[in-house]
């Protein structure tokens, strides 16, 4: 769940409990108790929610590519050779054959 979207929740959550304590604002001492307990920690998690916002585990895609770009990716020198080498074998083969192209 996103960070907004769980902070408003919360809130929401909060504001209920809350309504809940007014109307048992005569009950017996434990209900009230445990409402207060209930609200106390709705405040907590949401503060540890706005704190956790600023520092993210992971960065977002788009934060990713502009911090580290990715390095070229390409043949290495001998990977390179190889290509050429067989390359090379074909041309001479389709030669052989007296074909005009690769293709045919």
């Amino acid at each position: 769940m996103k960070t907004k979207k769980a902070i408003k929740r919360l809130k929401k959550a909060q504001s209920f409990v809350s309504k809940l304590v007014e109307q048992y604002g005569g009950a017996e001492p434990s209900i009230r108790e445990l409402l207060d307990a209930a609200r106390g920690n709705l405040s907590s998690a949401q503060k540890l929610i706005q704190g956790n916002e600023t520092v993210r585990s992971t960065p977002k895609a788009g934060d990713r590519t502009a911090r580290s770009p990715r390095a070229k990716r390409g043949f290495s020198d001998a990977a390179r050779e190889k290509l050429s080498v067989a390359a090379k074998k074909r041309w001479i083969a389709a030669k052989r054959r007296g074909a005009k192209s690769l293709a045919g």
